[in-house]
């Protein structure tokens, strides 16, 4: 982490959140993308991370306390990453009046600061961990937030929420899972 007290590297738990309930009004971009005022959609996660040491503590209490602020179970939201849904898909055809949306995932991934410390991964292997684990995710490998009413968890929210809500195809969904292979390591890391 670099900031205005300098900078920091130590080891953390990453945690990250996606309630499409109370996600940064992603059904208002989604409709911007469908009525044509945006031309890309992203999934937005917020991070957030929790010391996995005495040292990672001891900056968490000493610094990140203090200029951000804590959860009541020691998380320091830092800001959010998003992936790239679609860049594009929504189009219309004026001879036809066809409008057609379908989703063109390009593996964009992007950090988002909410403060003056800026974060990155540590070391290409700790990215790359996180790209894997991104993809684990909603390839169904790991069960990220299930729950007895969601067994999948955030996969099946996702999916089901495009796929059954608005009527996107499965290949569309399968499409933005791939894509996240093509994720550049290099934006997640910095040496």
């Amino acid at each position: 982490m670099n900031g205005p007290d300098g900078k920091f590297t130590g080891d953390f738990y990453v945690y990250f959140y996606w309630d499409f309930n109370s996600n940064d009004n992603f059904e208002e971009k989604y409709e911007d993308w469908k009525s044509f005022d945006d031309t890309y959609l992203r999934l937005d996660f917020s991070f957030a991370v929790l010391p996995a040491s005495e040292e990672s503590k001891e900056f968490v209490n000493n610094v990140l306390d203090k200029r951000i602020g804590l959860t009541k179970d020691g998380k320091c939201y830092l800001g959010a990453f998003n992936l790239n849904l679609t860049q594009g898909g929504n189009e219309y055809d004026e001879e036809t009046d066809k409008k057609t949306f379908v989703f063109k995932p390009n593996g964009g991934f992007y950090w988002d600061e909410w403060t003056d410390i800026s974060w990155h991964m540590a070391d290409r292997v700790s990215a790359q961990k996180f790209k894997k684990m991104l993809y684990d995710i909603f390839e169904g490998n790991i069960v990220w937030r299930g729950t007895p009413e969601l067994p999948g968890g955030v996969k099946e929210q996702i999916l089901d929420y495009f796929c059954s809500d608005m009527g996107h195809k499965l290949e569309e969904f399968e499409a933005f899972i791939e894509s996240l292979k093509r994720i550049s390591v290099n934006k997640i890391y910095k040496d």
